[in-house]
């Protein structure tokens, strides 16, 4: 069991799909992934995996994982592999995982070769149905031998035993990968070991990969302890990791101050997602004193980024001054980066675009985005389009009908003003338009109730 956590742990950590999404979200993704959009299927499976907004379920999981990496999604194929490879709602079957990362490797996903490398070892007969490429193998040492400067395998050899790091890790990497010369587990972590003691950042994060996989015996201890070398020799992704682990307690002693230190270089380095958790870090104050101010800064970076999480707290940031104390509402700034979030399909994003165009009583520019999200069940959406077709506002015409059956489901959904407003709609229509709103209220309901809370 510590083992397989510890396994999910790292995945995410990489910066793989099995992160929290936002509730409101989910129904975007169900639509495009029943569509057959295989980015949609592969964050589905992930959503699936980790019970994150729906009920946790391996083999929801894997039948999206599925449906993904058949259209070539190498993301999913990886994450397919890893199914198989603990047996998460699939049969266990090591040979099927490898046929899945292989896929996944052979369209240039490094985690896929990583995770395949480091759990076939010297099986020969899997290795010659899949890599038996001489041609391609003498490219390979070719490259790599110009790469550190030798003008063949046998200078490469030389270079390596007199101590050169990066000659030590790309011969680990060729015993890895058993492209150039036979597969051999235990030469690969030789020499990663050695150019480890040279503190070459990606050797010491190779071998917490390798270590960390439970397939091989893997040991978490001794993963955690490269994983964290790798991190104070530079390691961008290392960093992160460590700083993940620090927060969430998980494999080191809970402290958010070295958490924190942790994201911070790895920031500083211009990864994405550590800029995103410093940031959240100074908003929180957590293992940093509390400052809007560089909250604000780091999200920045990261939203400039394409990181969709920033963008949206960057909206929430500059409409909502409680948000992050000492930061001026500026709904020029939120609007900027709501419509940024909002173009990645971020639906808490287009909930932000809504109440900032409503409070400024621009209802034409709200109206397209309440049209959306009241058909992905958001309450408030459909409250704000049953009073503008109530009262003929944001470009549409008065429809009492078309109000009433809006707020009915508003209200059902638990929407407080919604029941009231529907009261007095109701006053103006006929028992025709009634029955006639009341039907499409349930049709809508059918629909479109999916309750969604801000």
């Amino acid at each position: 069991m510590k083992k397989t956590a510890f396994l999910i742990a790292t995945i995410a950590l990489l910066g793989l799909p099995l992160l929290s999404f936002a509730a409101d979200d989910i129904a975007t993704l169900q639509q495009k992934a029943e569509r057959g959009d295989a980015e949609a299927q592969c964050s589905l499976g992930s959503l699936y995996y980790e019970g994150s907004g729906v009920l946790q379920s391996y083999e929801d999981a894997a039948k999206w994982y599925q449906l993904s990496a058949t259209q070539g999604n190498a993301e999913a194929q990886f994450l397919l592999g890893l199914c198989y490879s603990l047996g998460s709602g699939v049969p266990k079957s090591k040979e099927l995982a490898g046929e899945w990362w292989h896929k996944a490797a052979e369209q240039g996903h490094e985690r896929a070769r990583d995770w395949w490398d480091i759990n076939f070892g010297n099986e020969k007969e899997f290795y010659a149905r899949t890599f038996a490429d001489p041609e391609a193998a003498e490219k390979q040492i070719s490259s790599i031998a110009e790469r550190i400067g030798a003008l063949n395998r046998q200078e490469l050899f030389t270079a390596a035993e007199n101590g050169d790091p990066e000659a030590q890790y790309e011969l680990a990497g060729l015993y890895r990968d058993g492209k150039v010369f036979e597969k051999d587990r235990d030469k690969a972590i030789k020499w990663y070991r050695l150019a480890a003691a040279q503190q070459h950042k990606e050797a010491l994060f190779a071998l917490g990969l390798i270590y960390s996989t439970s397939m091989q015996g893997g040991d978490e201890s001794e993963a955690t302890v490269y994983f964290k070398q790798a991190a104070e020799a530079g390691h961008t992704v290392a960093r992160r990791m460590m700083g993940a682990f620090c927060y969430e307690g998980s494999l080191v002693p809970q402290d958010y101050k070295k958490g924190a230190r942790w994201f911070h270089l790895a920031a500083l380095d211009g990864d994405m997602l550590s800029q995103h958790c410093i940031g959240l870090a100074y908003l929180y104050g957590k293992g940093v004193p509390q400052n809007s101010s560089k909250a604000t800064a780091w999200f920045i970076k990261a939203a400039e980024q394409g990181d969709v999480k920033s963008q949206r707290f960057l909206g929430h940031i500059y409409r909502d001054e409680k948000t992050a104390a000492g930061i001026s509402q500026n709904y020029t700034e939120a609007i900027r980066w709501y419509l940024k979030a909002a173009e990645q399909d971020d639906l808490e994003a287009q909930m932000g675009l809504i109440l900032i165009f409503s409070e400024l009583e621009e209802f034409d520019k709200a109206i397209p985005f309440a049209e959306k999200l009241a058909r992905k069940g958001v309450k408030e959406a459909q409250y704000l389009l049953g009073s503008a077709y109530a009262f003929g506002k944001g470009g549409l015409k008065k429809d009492l009908v078309q109000a009433y059956a809006w707020l009915n489901v508003s209200a059902a959904l638990g929407h407080e003003g919604a029941a009231e407003l529907r009261s007095e709609c109701a006053i103006e229509m006929s028992i025709a338009q009634l029955e006639e709103a009341q039907r499409i209220s349930k049709e809508y309901y059918k629909k479109y109730a999916h309750p969604i809370d801000y």
